[in-house]
Formats: structure tokens, sequence, C-alpha cells
């Protein structure tokens, strides 16, 4: 689920890799989910 909401935002996948950072990299993906999503070029 963390991977599509990730894909959402714009970003790529391997952003669900930050979360091995002790601490900081929860906070980074927290602030990654929580974002706004992409526009979408459909």
């Amino acid at each position: 689920m963390q991977v599509r909401r990730i894909r959402d935002t714009g970003r790529q996948w391997q952003w669900i890799f930050i979360a091995l950072i002790p601490f900081i990299g929860a906070l980074l993906l927290l602030w990654i989910v929580i974002g706004p999503s992409a526009e979408s070029s459909q």
C-alpha cells in the first residue's frame, strides 16, 4: 500500500527504502505519504 501511495505522489517506488533509516527515514516517508498527489497527465 505504501508503494502505491508513493507512486501516486509522482516518486519512484524505491523511496520505500528511506524507511530503513531510523527515525528520520520514518518521518520522511510520512511526509511523502501525506503530501499532495501528482497531477495525472491522462
